[in-house]
């Protein structure tokens, strides 16, 4: 399908939201908005409207040795001057 319609900011401010859902549904493709009889803004939906949540994105990625403790300290005390931690 390759409908594409053209129409006023005026029309656009009053069927925003249906246009949204006509763009998401892949009723229309593109909707020309115009100011003054110029066009103004093209409006698409997103090319893939299949949102991948981000929790688990690098999952079986990346590898972390053994030997590291993800819990201790990146930089060891005495680098930085202090025999232990000072917690009050």
């Amino acid at each position: 399908m390759n409908k594409a319609i053209t129409i006023t900011a005026t029309e656009f401010k009053a069927r925003c939201l249906k246009i949204m859902d006509d763009l998401e549904a892949r009723r229309i493709d593109s909707v020309t908005v115009t100011k003054r009889g110029k066009p103004s803004v093209l409006v698409t939906a997103p090319k893939d409207l299949a949102w991948k949540p981000l929790h688990g994105a690098h999952s079986g990625k990346i590898w972390i040795a053994p030997d590291v403790d993800l819990t201790g300290p990146v930089v060891p005390l005495e680098d930085w001057g202090l025999e232990e931690p000072n917690i009050p």
